[in-house]
């Protein structure tokens, strides 16, 4: 820190935790001598960018608060752009230690609150297949589709009651075990390892 109104400067240090050894002012403020001819420090010889020898330790300036750069600018000296100050292996090593390990918990898919949860809740979707109407009915509460046909009147076609039976939908129906019979639809966990979920469903424009 240098004092403007008598120009005199004082060194000090910033406190690090459990550093084992002593810290805080290295330079008690007074009017520090720069070269053999008895010259002192004068606030034009600081700038960012430059070292300044104290007491035989040398100081490399890296930065400067606000009013401290407004204050040079405005007596036309040009001040250097902030540099990073440089990394202490040490240093980080005891922050990564003291850093707290986080985890994600996954949360199981209770069955008990799904059912509590989306109970009675119905994704419902209309589509068309050979110029026919069908409601697609998606039921949250077990990740089950339905497919009902919409029956226009005295269209001449059979009523059916259901085209597709409430159950989970594999997405993949060509890859599945051929030691499962044709007719049986639904298949195990084991065996099926991706099913439809709501965010399948797209609405085309």
């Amino acid at each position: 820190m240098y004092y403007l109104e008598d120009d005199t400067i004082c060194v000090i240090e910033p406190t690090i935790d459990n550093a084992g050894f002593q810290q805080g002012k290295l330079v008690r403020r007074n009017k520090i001598v720069k070269n053999i001819n008895g010259d002192t420090f004068h606030w034009k010889d600081f700038n960012i960018g430059i070292d300044i020898c104290i007491y035989g330790v040398v100081y490399h300036i890296i930065d400067c608060d606000l009013f401290t750069r407004e204050y040079l600018n405005s007596q036309g000296i040009d001040v250097g752009d902030k540099e990073e100050p440089p990394i202490d292996p040490y240093t980080e090593l005891r922050k990564n230690k003291q850093k707290t390990p986080t985890c994600v918990t996954k949360i199981p898919d209770d069955v008990r609150r799904r059912f509590l949860e989306y109970d009675k809740m119905v994704l419902l979707f209309t589509a068309t297949w050979n110029n026919d109407i069908y409601r697609i009915m998606y039921f949250l509460t077990d990740d089950t589709i339905a497919i009902r046909e919409v029956q226009k009147p005295n269209s001449g076609k059979d009523p059916v009651p259901m085209l597709l039976k409430r159950m989970k939908v594999p997405k993949d129906w060509k890859n599945l075990p051929s030691t499962y019979p044709a007719a049986y639809m639904e298949y195990g966990d084991p065996e099926i390892v991706e099913y439809y979920t709501p965010k399948d469903f797209l609405v085309s424009l």
